[in-house]
């Protein structure tokens, strides 16, 4: 198993071939195929998922003061978005309910990846790892990007802290335990194809607004607007 190996040579070298196997089978996609019409979307899920756990064991030999200190300022970020996020919520859906009462709100926090123009915050011991990091974080965007929602609020109340999400195993987390995970981390690494050093290089984070005029045959409008959130870089 990936958690009992303690050679960080080794890892990197399983994780080179993960990832080169994750390449060949992202040629799917960019030859226009889309994912959830190809037979080869559960095993390009597969190797995801083994090589999130792989960086993650690297994470956990390499884990020191300064990992500490970054863990706990994206988890600090990430969580002011949340706050901010809900905020925008409130606001947007009072005005929007000054014109109509009829007004649904829908709002949530994504991860949009730009191969481009990747935005990465590098770590500061970035060759231990050794991943392609703006490769596989456009490939992972690509997959999952029809549930991208990171974290959500609408207007009965409901966020992820009202539906007992802290009662889920934090053990990707174990090398910190003083660091309580916001939902939005907790669910980048634990249900999303993202490892702990993915997340702690992305800064490239939105806000998503859908207001749904609620009429008697549902659906008469759909706005969406977009927004990036302004606090700093982890």
């Amino acid at each position: 198993m990936i958690s009992s190996i303690t050679n960080a040579d080794q890892l990197r070298k399983m994780l080179t071939m993960c990832e080169t196997e994750i390449e060949k089978l992202a040629c799917i996609f960019y030859n226009g195929q889309d994912y959830y019409c190809n037979s080869k979307n559960q095993e390009i899920m597969k190797k995801l998922d083994e090589r999130a756990k792989l960086l993650n064991r690297l994470f956990e030999l390499h884990f020191n003061d300064t990992d500490l200190v970054r863990l706990s300022k994206s988890n600090s970020l990430l969580e002011t978005y949340e706050h901010d996020l809900e905020a925008e919520h409130a606001s947007m859906y009072a005005k929007l309910q000054a014109i109509d009462k009829r007004y649904f709100l829908r709002s949530s926090i994504e991860y949009w990846h730009d191969d481009k123009n990747p935005q990465l915050e590098p770590l500061d011991d970035d060759a231990f790892y050794g991943s392609r990091w703006n490769r596989m974080l456009d490939i992972i965007d690509h997959v999952d990007m029809y549930d991208c929602k990171l974290y959500d609020c609408d207007d009965e109340g409901y966020t992820p802290y009202t539906d007992g999400w802290r009662e889920y195993d934090n053990a990707s987390f174990s090398m910190a335990p003083d660091v309580l995970p916001c939902y939005t981390l907790w669910n980048l690494i634990s249900s999303k194809a993202y490892s702990i050093p993915d997340v702690l290089q992305m800064t490239t984070y939105k806000y998503r607004q859908d207001a749904l005029l609620l009429g008697d045959y549902m659906s008469s409008l759909k706005q969406e607007t977009e927004n990036t959130p302004q606090s700093s870089k982890p």
